[in-house]
């Protein structure tokens, strides 16, 4: 998949493929910014998010459940691109 011009040059992400929510993950390790790309469609930013937690996300058995209990909610979040139209 082509990375987003909305995700800074400095981020690599790195395709998920044992998930059926998450299409790709990538960290920003200057500004702590944590980029998720969701397969429904979704491009969300998660700011100040520790390098601990992105190391965590990384290695955990199930992606989608860990983002579920550790991020969401939990670090201020933008949506990045435009919704898909109805």
């Amino acid at each position: 998949m082509t990375q987003s011009p909305l995700i800074p040059g400095n981020v690599k992400m790195q395709d998920v493929s044992n998930s059926s929510n998450v299409e790709q993950v990538g960290y920003d390790d200057q500004a702590s910014d944590l980029y998720i790309v969701f397969k429904g469609g979704g491009l969300y930013r998660y700011a100040a998010v520790p390098l601990d937690v992105w190391q965590a996300l990384q290695t955990a058995p199930s992606i989608g459940k860990y983002i579920h209990a550790n991020i969401k909610g939990k670090y201020t979040s933008e949506r990045l691109d435009k919704p898909r139209a109805a």
